[in-house]
This record gives structure tokens, sequence and C-alpha cells, in this order.
């Protein structure tokens, strides 16, 4: 050990340098949860959108088995002989009930522009079906995209943590391999050298200091 080699521990230093590093790590570890929530809120958003789509789906199975309904209603009046039906169309529902009482010929017009209403309707909920499968499959591909960005962020900040961590190791070693030369210094200056307690913790200063 060489005179040149022993420097004063700058505890001062230490102690504002592990303060920023708990800063950073602070506000690492916020921009970790933040995006864990943004990760969240879009897999959120992709449910509710998957679930819309199903209730259209439902909307438009429903649709298909009332038209085919109609459309075998239809089939069997138009089988009947001569064109001529004992048939009135109830109020509610577009139901078909029939009656003994009246003889009408069938209107089939009212039967066509209705059947046609139904596929119309039906045109219509699978062209928002479809809306619906494209705006899936875009939010799908963004959130694909969002949580590549996000795990590649991840992993920067992993790395940053690491490096912190690394840091704060090393850093301890030296203060370890100071505190070790300081104490060595000491035992080898004794007593003899009043300008030693230059070297010596604050602590010891005023216990020294009391004795």
């Amino acid at each position: 050990m060489t005179e040149e080699t022993l420097v004063p521990l700058d505890e001062s230093d230490l102690i504002a340098h592990c303060g920023r590093q708990d800063q950073k790590i602070r506000e690492l570890e916020a921009a970790l949860a933040e995006k864990e929530e943004k990760i969240q809120a879009a897999m959120e958003a992709g449910k509710m959108l998957k679930e819309q789509r199903d209730k259209a789906e439902e909307q438009i199975a429903t649709l298909k088995a009332k038209n085919k309904q109609l459309q075998e209603t239809v089939d069997a009046i138009l089988g009947r002989v001569g064109g001529l039906v004992k048939c009135t169309l109830g109020e509610e529902g577009g139901n078909m009930t029939l009656q003994k009482e009246t003889l009408v010929p069938l209107d089939e017009s009212d039967l066509i522009a209705h059947d046609e209403r139904q596929k119309q309707r039906i045109r219509e909920l699978e062209a928002a079906l479809a809306e619906k499968d494209d705006a899936l499959s875009d939010l799908d591909f963004h959130h694909k995209m969002d949580i590549t960005a996000l795990t590649t962020e991840l992993g920067t900040v992993k790395e940053v943590l690491r490096q912190l961590n690394d840091r704060d190791k090393r850093l301890t070693t030296e203060n370890k391999r100071q505190s070790e030369e300081i104490r060595l210094l000491r035992r080898a200056l004794g007593n003899c050298n009043p300008d030693h307690n230059l070297l010596m913790p604050e602590e010891a200063l005023r216990g020294g200091e009391a004795g």
C-alpha cells in the first residue's frame, strides 16, 4: 500500500449516486407498470369486440332460421291446388294462421316482398359482421405490433435495471475496499499522527472526541 493510492472516502457522493439510481429504478418500474396496463387495456378492448361479433353472429343465425321457416311456409302455401288457401296473415311477427271461415287467393307479392326484406336484413347483418371481422383483424394486428414493441421496451428496461444492479454491486465492492484501506491506514497510523482523523468516518470522529 502506497501513500499515493490512499484517498478519503467521499460518502456524500456515494449516497447521492445511490439516490439517483433509486430514482431511476422507480421511474423505470413506473414505465413498466404503465406498459403492462396498456397491454391489459388492449386485450380488454379485443375481448369486447369479440363479444359484439358473437352477438352479431347470433342475430344472423336467428334471422336465417326465421327466413327458412317463412320460406318453408311459402313453399307449402304455393303447393296448394289452384293457388287458393284458407289463410290470413297475423298482425304480430309476421305469423301465418289458417282460418276455415275465409277463403282468399294467395297474395304472392306480399310474401315475396317480405322475403326480400328478410334477405336484405341478412345482407346488412352479414356486412356489419364483415366490418366487425375487419376491425377485429386490424385490432389484433395492432395489438401484436404493440405487444412486440412493448416486449422490446420491457427487454430494454430489464437490461437497464440489470446494468444498474451491476453498478450497485461494483459500487458496494469499491466501498468495502476503500473502507478496508481506511481501516488498515488507521491501524498503521495509530494514535501518533493527529491528522489521521481526517480519513475516519464521522461516527469515529465523534467517538474520539467523546473519549
